[in-house]
Formats: C-alpha cells, sequence, structure tokens
C-alpha cells in the first residue's frame, strides 16, 4: 500500500452561489433560479507521507493525524453498504468519537465532512495535506460549505482516479452526489442546489424539489453589494409563514408573481444566449424583473433599510438591484448591463461604499468546479470533468 500512497499534487477550484429569483417562494413549491458566482474556494491536496494534514484557514482548523491511527480507528468501520443519498449516521458518530471534540462547532463538522468523504473514497494507504483557501465569505448564504464540499470530493475522487482509474466516478454528477452527502451532515436536510450549482456552474432551476441544470446561459455581471447587516434565516422564513399562515389568498399570489418573475428571467436569458443582437433590450426586461421581485419581497416585509438604500442609490444611476437570499441584511446585488461605463461603475461603488457597503465586481453563471494544473502559473488550462 505505501507504494501507491504517492499521486501528483491536485489543485481544485470550486464557485459560490447567488439566488437570482425566487427567494421565499420556493419554499412553498414556486420556482427559483440560482447562478453559479464568480467567488471561488481553491483547494489544494498533495501525497504526504503516513500523515493526514488539514488546513481550513477560514474556520481556524489546522490539525494532523498519523495515517496508522485513522487505519485502525476509522476505515474498519467504513459502512459495508451505503444507501444512495444517505449519510451513515452510525459512521459519522464513529468520526465524532475519533475527533474527541464537542459537537455543533463549525470546525468540528467540517473535519467529520472531510473524514466521511475521505474513508469511503480512498484507499487506506493514502497520505496527505489539504490546504484550503477561499474567497466566499463563510455564513453569508452565498454557498460557501458547499463549495468547500465539491472541491473535497473533486480532489479526493480525483486522487482515487489514479489508483482505480476504471472504478472511480469522477464525473460531475458523482461529485454532485459526494458533495451533497457533504452538505447533509453540515446542515441536515439541504435543497441540494448549493452543491449542484457550484458543481455543474451556470445556471440552476429549481422548484418543487427538482433541480434542473440549464443550458449554457450568458454570464451575467454584477455588483456584488455587502450590507453587513447580520440576520437570522430562519426569523425570515417564519416571518413569511406567519403571514402566509394568516393570508393565503393575498400572499399566495405573491409567491406566483415571484415564480413568474424566475421563469420569464429564464426565458429572456435563454434568449439572450441564442440572439445577443438585442442585449440591450433583454438587459431591460432583466432589470425590470429584478424590480419586480425586489418590491414584492418587500412587501413579503423581508427587506431591509440597508437593501433599500441600495436599491435607490443604484435607480439613481439608471440600474435596479435586489436582495439575495433571505433579506433582512446580509448581501444585495446590482445588475450591471454592457451598455454601462466603466466611469459610472466607479462612482457607484464610491457612493456605496461612503454608506459604509462593501462591494465587488463579479459575474452570475461562471464555469463550475476545475481540477487546474498543479504548476505555478498565472495562467492554465482548466481539465475537463465530464458532464454525466
Amino acid at each position: 500500500m505505501a507504494a501507491r500512497a504517492w499521486f501528483k499534487p491536485v489543485v481544485v477550484s470550486a464557485p459560490s452561489k447567488l439566488i437570482l429569483h425566487g427567494e421565499h417562494a420556493v419554499v412553498y413549491g414556486r420556482t427559483a433560479l440560482a447562478a453559479s458566482l464568480g467567488m471561488r474556494t481553491h483547494m489544494t491536496i498533495e501525497a504526504l507521507s503516513e500523515r493526514v494534514q488539514v488546513d481550513f484557514p477560514d474556520i481556524g482548523v489546522r490539525k494532523e493525524w498519523p495515517l496508522a491511527l485513522i487505519r485502525q480507528k476509522l476505515f474498519p468501520r467504513r459502512p459495508p453498504h451505503l444507501v444512495p443519498g444517505e449519510v451513515d449516521r452510525v459512521f459519522t458518530q464513529v468520526i465524532h468519537d475519533f475527533l474527541g471534540v464537542s459537537q455543533g462547532d463549525l470546525a468540528h463538522a467540517s473535519l467529520i465532512c472531510f473524514f466521511y468523504l475521505f474513508s469511503i473514497i480512498c484507499d487506506p494507504g493514502v497520505g496527505m495535506a489539504i490546504h484550503v483557501r477561499s474567497e466566499i465569505p463563510i455564513g453569508a448564504g452565498l454557498g460557501s460549505s458547499a463549495a468547500l464540499s465539491v472541491c473535497l470530493a473533486t480532489g479526493l475522487l480525483a486522487i482515487q482516479a489514479e489508483f482505480q482509474p476504471k472504478g472511480c466516478d469522477t464525473s460531475r454528477a458523482a461529485i454532485s452526489d459526494w458533495a451533497f452527502l457533504s452538505e447533509k451532515i453540515l446542515h441536515g436536510t439541504p435543497s441540494g442546489v448549493d452543491n449542484a450549482i457550484s458543481t455543474f456552474g451556470g445556471l440552476i432551476r429549481f422548484a418543487q424539489g427538482r433541480i434542473e441544470v440549464q443550458e449554457r446561459l450568458p454570464c451575467l455581471r454584477i455588483l456584488l453589494v455587502n450590507t453587513q447587516v447580520s440576520r437570522r434565516t430562519k426569523d425570515l422564513v417564519d416571518r413569511v409563514r406567519v403571514q402566509h399562515a394568516a393570508h393565503p389568498r393575498v400572499i399566495g399570489p405573491i409567491f406566483d408573481a415571484i415564480s413568474g418573475v424566475s421563469e420569464s428571467a429564464l426565458a429572456i436569458l435563454r434568449a439572450l444566449e441564442q440572439d445577443d443582437t438585442g442585449a440591450e433590450e433583454h438587459y431591460g426586461q432583466l432589470a425590470q424583473l429584478i424590480e419586480y421581485n425586489q418590491q414584492l419581497l418587500r412587501t413579503l416585509n423581508v427587506s431591509h433599510a440597508s437593501l433599500d438604500l441600495i436599491c435607490a442609490i443604484a435607480l439613481e444611476f439608471g440600474l435596479q438591484a435586489k436582495l439575495t437570499g433571505a433579506g433582512g441584511g446580509g448581501f444585495a446585488f446590482v445588475l450591471l448591463p454592457p451598455s454601462i461605463n466603466e466611469k459610472s461603475v466607479l462612482l457607484i461603488r464610491d457612493r456605496l461604499e461612503e454608506r459604509g457597503f462593501v462591494c465587488q465586481e463579479t459575474e452570475l453563471g461562471v464555469e463550475g468546479v476545475v481540477i487546474q494544473p498543479a504548476q505555478s502559473s498565472d495562467s492554465f488550462e482548466s481539465q475537463p470533468i465530464s458532464a454525466s
């Protein structure tokens, strides 16, 4: 086994995600659109003799274990039969006992995810050092944990494929499935949207538990704005639930309208991809839908003074903005059409930052997970990953 312990370094990155349309309404079976966001998590995995080392600096984890101890404590107790899509809770408890720390901590949960995937995917003789660098803020609703899970699944499958090239499924579908298990360990009952968008990239349509990865659609340039106002997603979801329970004939049609915005936006993006000669008109329609959705979310009382201010400043420049995620603070985005001049972009950034917001220009609809050459280079080609 020692002879098989060495492998070529693996460098992988995966994008974050942003809810474009459909917040809150999706909880009640309506359509939502999520897009990959051009802020990525980067992971490097290198061979390490007889040790496993994990360095996740964003969550304060830097630890090392002897590979012999892992072989003794974890590998003999791997689940003999895996149920597709289900986490083996007996094995997660074994990992918890092996780590010997309290439950409920993000760092602890992340290590359980790592050892779950590592123990099941990899051979017992594979030592490694993992280092993570992320551009994605944690706990911001932008899919940071899913990007980490996707990077882990992709990297570990790529390593195992070196030793077992014909028996290891490294397709995007397999990556997303493994990452979904990791997300279940972290979050209990995730929708599957975050790991899917981080794996496949582009755009995803989500309704009634069904995830549809869309064909290649155009990237959208946006200004991502952090209100720096904290909020609890559960409180906002509960706020909408109370309104819906009290006035279903009023709130239900609002959900229908939000769903209509999602479907209309998808149709416009498809038209834009097929023929960009009418790009200015299409962007105008997308901007109008962003305005409609923000107004509908404001009606549901999930906006915030900071979000309203961002929208007002954007409107001064002829642009539209909306909240993304649960609302109540968090993040908003401003759509930047191709016709906008760079001076206007700088001016709106200055105006927003003067009010204490943090801005970052980025794109929606970027490429999903990629494996990159490990050589130190400023320019490299991504290695393709099978879509099926």
